[in-house]
C-alpha cells in the first residue's frame, strides 16, 4: 500500500513538473525565440521524483544577453 502510494504521488509530481516544463518551454520559443528546448533529469525518465526535484531543460538558441532574464520569467 505505501509503495503504491508513493508511485501515485511522484506519477503526480511527474506530470505536474512535465506540464510546467512545456510552459517554460513555450515561454522560451515565444519571448525569446529559442529553436529547441529539451527535457532532461530525474523528470525525462522514470526515476524517482518529489517535491523539491527540480525541472531540467537544455535549450538551443537562447543569446547570451538573454540568459539571466530568461530564468527569472521561467
Amino acid at each position: 500500500m505505501i509503495v503504491k502510494v508513493q508511485e501515485e504521488r511522484c506519477a503526480t509530481l511527474r506530470r505536474e513538473g512535465r506540464k510546467k516544463a512545456r510552459a517554460v518551454a513555450a515561454l522560451l520559443r515565444e519571448k525569446y525565440g529559442v529553436r529547441k528546448v529539451i527535457l532532461i533529469g530525474s523528470l525525462a525518465r522514470a526515476g524517482y521524483v518529489h517535491p523539491k526535484s527540480d525541472i531540467d531543460l537544455l535549450v538551443d538558441g537562447l543569446r547570451d544577453r538573454d540568459l539571466l532574464r530568461a530564468g527569472y520569467d521561467a
